[in-house]
């Protein structure tokens, strides 16, 4: 279920409870709707193998991976600074940095994610108003490269953020197909 960050000066107690779904993604450019995710370890199975994606997995609770969207006047992604760094004390510590987790973070994951949902869109005949502009940020906890399926997380979350905005239905893009959506943003961008 999604949240709505804002300040109390945004809006009256009331206001979330008479406020449908859709419109509250209409909210001002301050709130942030989000969305969270769990690391999840696959026991059996594996999307990619053959078998359409049916698995057997237990989902952690304790690890998850959130992205948030608001309305903005450009697409902006926003640079976790664990995750995206961009500003270092020093040489050895951008070395140990970039030697520890590599040079990209999951800001490309949000990136290519939003490519995918309007290719998907598009292919579909899925009606967007390709004119609104949105701003994404993420937080995590999932740890990386461990087989917590993180990636995957983020790419969820995000889409969840996305058909949100966008008020796509469960009709044009059905819970079914979002595994294999969240695979090929994976395998494919």
């Amino acid at each position: 279920m999604p949240t709505i960050s804002k300040s109390a000066a945004e809006s009256t107690p009331n206001e979330e409870a008479n406020t449908s779904k859709r419109a509250k993604y209409k909210a001002p450019p301050t709130a942030w709707v989000t969305h969270r995710a769990h690391a999840r370890v696959g026991l059996v199975g594996n999307p990619s193998d053959g078998f359409h994606g049916k698995t057997i997995a237990v989902s952690l609770e304790n690890f998850w991976a959130e992205v948030s969207i608001r309305a903005a006047d450009r697409i902006s992604f926003e640079h976790h600074p664990q995750g995206d760094p961009d500003a270092f004390d020093s040489l050895a510590t951008l070395h140990a940095t970039f030697a520890r987790q590599g040079y990209q973070g999951a800001i490309v994951l949000l990136q290519a994610t939003c490519k995918k949902f309007h290719e998907y869109c598009e292919k579909l005949a899925v009606e967007l108003d390709t004119t609104r502009a949105f701003a994404l940020k993420y937080d995590t906890n999932i740890p990386r490269q461990v087989g917590l399926a993180g990636s995957s997380a983020i790419i969820t979350a995000t889409l969840n953020c996305l058909v949100g905005f966008f008020g796509v239905s469960e009709r044009q893009m059905p819970m079914p197909l979002r595994p294999t959506f969240i695979l090929s943003v994976e395998m494919e961008e």
